[in-house]
């Protein structure tokens, strides 16, 4: 209880309007607790404020149960209410042990591997992120995909982008994308987004090595497009314009980009009968013209496309690690301001993220954008849709959102056991013509 109080007293005190700079100097002419040192388990030994150790005790004692003021629970909508634009959702299929994983990383190590040891930062850290209904769900068993299609469709998300992974003819973490491809019953539109870089063991933060390469060959962007041919057959792809949508993760990888893709439109048109609709993804301070080199459209992804214009408040935080290098923004400054992002580009979809923090990939490095909640992502995904509805440059009105279960990065849609459903059903808000 008296946690609980002065944890209410010191939000009310930094919600104060004056400055920050005021607000320091206010408190540290105020009593200090005594300080206390911490022995962690591991290299850093940080010294801390005895009140800032309760702080961070309390959330980690109270994780099992915590549920936040925004938690929903579940609740049945008409799929077939109308919507306003179409949401498609990026699909990470990295949820199920393989045999490159077991030999990289350790014997049955999935995403959640990672997700299960994060530990919160500094008081007030949601970590670690905890699923909700579908629980530390295998892709191998495809009731799971079922569930997650009946959960899109319910709150208005009608499409996924899958991550594609083709390392120059040899795939990766392709079961449970072949897994819905097989069930033709999965009734849910997609399209695919082929990250086309090397896959190291940089997203881990544990170096550079490459483990599987793209291939930087002429040769080795025909043969995947040859080996997608089959998909764009299936009936649930996703076209715009009657043109079939494919994403490209890193179009600067793209070799001679221009008759590269000139090819591709070709075989395409030859092995399907349809066009392709190529949209480029938009790469952090990568600035280059991507219609001029034949794509179709450019495509926001979050949070490289709002980083560098988002505003850092580290600072502010009192982070316990004392080899703490990560970066913690302020997401409802980004909310605010992304739709002025995409407007910058031209013919470019907007994309929105409900939530970012890569704490369990990164460890003591993490990018967090701290603050989000239902309703600013609600707001944030209403403005985007109005936006695409408007712009008359654009071939269809779609929004992207990243993502639909990226759990290591802490951008999801899925249910959790803090939230519930409430960023589902802020997405239904959203997008659906409520009566």
């Amino acid at each position: 209880m008296i946690i609980q109080m002065k944890e209410t007293i010191k939000k009310a005190f930094w919600k104060i309007p004056i400055p920050l700079s005021w607000k320091i100097k206010l408190r540290s002419l105020l009593p200090q607790a005594k300080e206390t040192s911490v022995m962690t388990g591991c290299k850093s030994i940080v010294s801390l404020d005895r009140e800032i150790i309760e702080d961070y005790c309390s959330a980690v004692l109270n994780i099992p149960t915590y549920k936040s003021e925004y938690y929903q629970d579940y609740r049945a909508h008409d799929k077939n209410t109308k919507r306003k634009a179409l949401v498609c959702a990026y699909y990470l299929t990295q949820y199920h042990p393989t045999e490159k994983n077991n030999l990289w990383w350790g014997k049955g190590t999935t995403e959640w591997t990672n997700v299960s040891k994060a530990v919160p930062q500094y008081p007030g850290h949601y970590q670690p992120r905890l699923p909700g209904e579908l629980g530390y769900y295998d892709l191998r068993l495809p009731e799971n995909m079922y569930r997650q299609i009946e959960l899109a469709q319910n709150y208005g998300v009608d499409a996924f982008a899958f991550y594609y992974y083709w390392f120059n003819g040899e795939r990766a973490l392709e079961l449970p994308f072949e897994t819905f491809i097989a069930h033709k019953d999965m009734k849910q539109q997609y399209c695919l987004c082929w990250c086309n870089e090397d896959w190291t063991k940089r997203y881990s933060g544990t170096s550079s090595e490459v483990l599987l390469s793209v291939g930087k060959s002429q040769d080795s962007y025909m043969r995947f497009i040859e080996s997608i041919i089959p998909y764009f057959l299936d009936e649930r792809y996703l076209k715009i314009d009657g043109k079939l949508v494919l994403i490209i993760y890193r179009p600067s990888e793209v070799p001679d980009c221009e008759k590269t893709l000139r090819m591709w439109r070709k075989i395409v048109k030859e092995k399907t009968n349809y066009d392709l609709y190529l949209i480029a993804s938009q790469e952090r301070r990568i600035t280059a013209d991507w219609l001029s080199k034949g794509f179709d459209a450019n495509s926001q992804f979050q949070p490289a496309s709002v980083i560098d214009d988002a505003k850092e408040i580290t600072r502010e935080k009192n982070t316990l690690r004392s080899d703490f290098e990560g970066h913690i923004y302020d997401y409802e400054q980004v909310a605010k301001k992304a739709i002025d992002n995409v407007k910058k580009v031209k013919r470019s979809y907007p994309a929105v993220m409900p939530m970012w923090d890569n704490t369990s990939r990164r460890n003591n490095c993490p990018n967090i954008f701290e603050g989000s909640t239902p309703h600013l992502y609600q707001k944030w995904l209403e403005e985007a849709i109005q936006y695409v509805n408007e712009n008359m440059e654009l071939d269809n009105p779609m929004v992207l959102i990243n993502a639909w279960n990226e759990w290591g990065e802490g951008a999801y849609l899925e249910p959790d056991r803090a939230y519930g459903y409430a960023y589902l059903e802020a997405t239904y808000k959203a997008n659906c013509e409520l009566k």
